[in-house]
């Protein structure tokens, strides 16, 4: 796992917050926090999304939005793009609301995950139970085979991320 911080510009980070975190950008309502193939009852259990880049499926193709996060592109060695993914979730009702352990996608990949603003929230991974606050311009890039949760702040009204999941050089 790698963690870098100060990820990209100051310039290029305003941009993305600009946008993402702005009223003019476009979410989708998922009933859930991860792909799971039942419904959960657990009203807590949503979030919206916007997909920048999907290989396959429903969202295939490239967002309107997808030049925003070539300065994040640019920081990681990618051959191949499998999906890019933004999350925001909305300020949970009491403290350390997971999301759910998973992994991203089945294939041998690599997922990265840019936290555009800073929260309470945090990721964590389910084997170490090591955690990474959200810092906005944060970069944490590990193998996608790593169980790991998103948790909602509780300082904030929103906690927005970029997840990447792609096969490196």
């Amino acid at each position: 796992m790698r963690i870098i911080d100060s990820a990209i510009s100051e310039i290029d980070l305003e941009t993305i917050q600009n946008l993402l975190l702005g009223i003019n950008f476009s979410w989708y309502f998922f009933s859930s926090t991860i792909n799971k193939h039942t419904i959960d009852d657990d009203i807590n259990d949503f979030q919206l999304c916007h997909s920048f880049y999907a290989k396959a499926g429903s969202m295939k193709g490239y967002s309107e939005h997808f030049k925003v996060i070539e300065p994040i592109l640019d920081k990681l060695k990618i051959r191949t793009l499998i999906r890019i993914k933004a999350n925001l979730r909305t300020v949970a009702p009491k403290q350390d609301m997971i999301a759910g352990w998973h992994t991203d996608t089945k294939l041998k990949s690599t997922t990265a995950i840019f936290y555009v603003n800073t929260n309470n929230g945090y990721t964590i991974f389910k084997e170490s139970k090591k955690k990474v606050k959200s810092v906005e311009n944060r970069l944490v890039i590990f193998p996608t085979e790593l169980e790991h949760c998103g948790v909602s702040c509780t300082d904030n009204k929103q906690r927005v991320v970029i997840n990447f999941n792609y096969i490196k050089e």
